[in-house]
């Protein structure tokens, strides 16, 4: 009887847990769906064309030196998870002394109308220490607010391999030829305003301009320097494309722009 009370015990307590740690995960889906509307409103409010945005996630497994056989296993777990099209990718291996990489691409990444998703996990072993990253890059030219369903599958998707945890993400627009450089700034300031984000520097050189900022309104936040910081606001012109892009990253823009 004491044997049946304790496995009722331990069951309680199990949904329990389970049931709290749902209620957490249900609360962090929504402020961050929250965040990204924030994101997407001061995007609409440029009046751009919207051009792509991106995605980077990156987890870090501590103490962890994988088999190809577990790596394998994450590959198949995110392909399935974002419904890629396990006929549709390439796949590379390789292998050298203590370490372990594969990458895994979406071949539609090829074709700019398509979302392009590509993983990568390196894992690697030097004397007592062990590591594996696990890097996710999504990028799309198709609908920009798909921003935020992609943002919370990829952070729900990593956290199951670890705590450790970095996403980055930035969405672009443009408009058709160079603008005046005077208005630079009255655009990057305008997307500050728009999110009450107080400015921590700035960065001009010819045809580009590129801001940092901290708003309350933004969950997370990194620390650059003295300061915190959550949302990168950037405007250059294109020579080339003959067009004036506007980038709002969180906490960073890190694309090579």
């Amino acid at each position: 009887m004491k044997r049946i009370f304790g496995f009722i015990i331990i069951l309680v307590l199990f949904f329990s847990m389970a049931s709290s740690a749902e209620q957490v995960n249900v609360e962090d889906n929504q402020k961050d769906k929250k965040d990204y509307e924030l994101i997407i409103d001061s995007f609409e409010k440029t009046n751009s064309t919207f051009d792509n945005y991106n995605i980077n996630g990156h987890a870090m497994m501590d103490n962890k030196f994988l088999s190809f056989e577990e790596m394998d296993k994450i590959v198949d777990e995110l392909v399935t998870k974002f419904d890629i099209d396990k006929q549709n990718i390439e796949y590379t291996r390789s292998e050298q002394t203590d370490f372990r990489q594969i990458y895994v691409y979406d071949k539609n990444r090829q074709n700019k109308a398509e979302r392009g998703i590509s993983i990568i996990i390196d894992s690697e072993r030097c004397q007592s220490m062990e590591q594996t990253h696990i890097i996710v890059d999504i990028n799309t030219n198709q609908v920009y607010k798909g921003i935020v369903e992609d943002y919370i599958k990829l952070k729900n998707n990593l956290k199951k391999y670890s705590k450790d945890i970095d996403i980055y993400s930035c969405i672009s627009g443009f408009f058709e030829g160079k603008i005046d450089e005077k208005c630079y700034n009255n655009i990057v300031d305008n997307i500050l305003s728009n999110l009450d984000a107080q400015k921590k520097d700035e960065i001009q050189d010819v045809n580009i301009l590129s801001t940092t900022g901290y708003t309350k309104k933004l969950s997370d936040c990194i620390k650059y320097g003295e300061d915190k910081i959550n949302v990168n606001a950037s405007i250059r012109y294109s020579e080339y494309d003959d067009k004036t892009f506007i980038y709002i990253g969180t906490p960073l823009i890190t694309l090579e722009y």
